[in-house]
């Protein structure tokens, strides 16, 4: 072979068969040519730790990267899921569990807003504990918050739609929103409630005292009403006359 200038070339070794990485280089002036040569697994060996290092490296940048991701996407999820606990929540009575005044008010406008762009049925039922007052002065609060939630627990027995929503909207006092329901549908209803409020008072073994319901009734189809606040009033003046009347009952009045 001649060689002319300078280079590299790599070369197994006839004699002891290692591979090896020849570096040569003509001296100038002369036509002495000086080469050297290194084993190549050395060589490779250092390149070898250098990649496995970097590649661990990269790997467990990666992972990290992806746990990072994990771990925020499960963080997004919780603060979600806090999120909407919390809207719930604000949106609930602590006490039975029912929709809050915020959330009846709420449903009632949109519900009102549904029925003046459809004509369709709304009624309003209200109703109000009697003689709450003297029932917990004679037996305390721990018990009248039972009587309340018993209360709570017939009236959503008796939602039995979606678009029934019962509510206490205040201590003793509590609603219930009948979507697409005229006021013979919410008379029925709000005589179902009254009766299975009986029969769940004499059901009970704890000896809570009985209580019953006074109730008020509004219905109204599209704009026939004027208002939300009309129709508010009209439940509340019929709640009025119920309790004028004798109490433990229900009147409907219906707006023309």
């Amino acid at each position: 072979m001649q060689l002319m200038g300078s280079g590299s070339f790599v070369s197994r070794s006839g004699i002891d068969g290692v591979e090896r990485l020849f570096t040569f280089d003509r001296v100038a002036g002369t036509k002495l040519v000086v080469s050297s040569g290194l084993a190549t697994e050395p060589l490779y060996a250092n390149w070898r730790r250098q990649s496995f290092l970097i590649g661990g490296l990269a790997l467990v940048i990666s992972a990290a990267l992806v746990i990072a991701a994990l771990l925020l996407a499960r963080e997004s999820r919780l603060r979600a899921a806090a999120q909407d606990e919390l809207e719930r929540q604000a949106r609930t009575d602590f006490l039975t569990g029912l929709a809050n005044r915020r959330q009846f008010e709420q449903s009632l406008e949109r519900e009102w807003r549904r029925v003046t762009r459809t004509g369709t049925d709304l009624s309003l039922v209200l109703f109000d504990a009697d003689h709450f007052k003297q029932l917990n002065d004679r037996h305390g609060h721990g018990v009248g918050d039972e009587v309340l939630k018993l209360i709570a627990g017939v009236l959503e027995g008796c939602a039995r739609r979606p678009g029934d929503l019962p509510a206490r909207i205040g201590g003793e006092e509590f609603a219930m929103l009948l979507a697409d329901t005229d006021g013979e549908g919410a008379h029925c209803v709000a005589e179902s409630v009254r009766a299975a409020l009986r029969e769940a008072s004499l059901a009970l073994n704890e000896g809570l005292p009985s209580v019953t319901l006074s109730g008020g009734i509004a219905a109204t189809r599209g704009r026939s009403a004027g208002s939300v606040a009309a129709l508010l009033a009209t439940a509340d003046a019929a709640l009025y006359r119920a309790k004028e009347e004798g109490r433990d009952r229900v009147v409907l009045h219906r707006r023309p």
